[in-house]
């Protein structure tokens, strides 16, 4: 799956249900590097926001396209992805884990 198509399946998630986003009550910088490289903002608190681009946040996570891929696809484990290095996160480690919440339906 293309990074844009993961970006806009995540964005539609969290706008479809701002009042469920905004309890993670947290800001969150997505930046992925490789095909379909971008940054974007995705703010999980009144008024929830999604927007392309940087800015400041509690939170910033880094990975590569293929690892991001990988994540979606449920091949790769985010927290061993982590700890081997594939992932940079800056700032409020602990929202980092919030994040399979937020992004993945694993109802």
């Amino acid at each position: 799956m293309s990074v844009e198509k993961i970006i806009s399946h995540w964005k539609a998630r969290v706008l479809s249900n701002p009042v469920w986003a905004a309890q993670f009550d947290a800001v969150y910088k997505i930046t992925i590097t490789g095909q379909g490289a971008g940054t974007w903002l995705f703010r999980c608190r009144e008024p929830v926001q999604v927007q392309e681009g940087g800015g400041e946040a509690q939170c910033a996570v880094t990975m590569s396209a293929d690892d991001l891929a990988a994540i979606s696809s449920g091949v790769l484990n985010p927290q061993a992805a982590f700890l081997e290095g594939r992932i940079k996160v800056e700032g409020d480690v602990y929202l980092a884990l919030k994040l399979d919440a937020l992004f993945f339906d694993n109802s």
